[in-house]
């Protein structure tokens, strides 16, 4: 959908997190987020080692 149809984009952070799977943590994973007044959108930061040359983002989840 388009984001602008999702209100102004209110704050944007990052924050790292991991999981716990079996006992064994995983490695620690970064995820940005971006807080729109009708949204919240979840995202993968891109990673220039895989070809990606921009900076950029891939969208992983969303709250309404």
């Amino acid at each position: 959908g388009q984001l602008r149809a999702q209100g102004k984009l209110l704050q944007q952070d990052t924050f790292t997190f991991v999981e716990n799977e079996n006992s064994i943590l995983s490695r620690p994973k970064e995820r940005r987020v971006f807080l729109f007044e009708q949204l919240v959108i979840l995202s993968e930061p891109t990673d220039r080692k895989k070809g990606f040359s921009l900076p950029g983002y891939i969208y992983k989840n969303s709250i309404k």
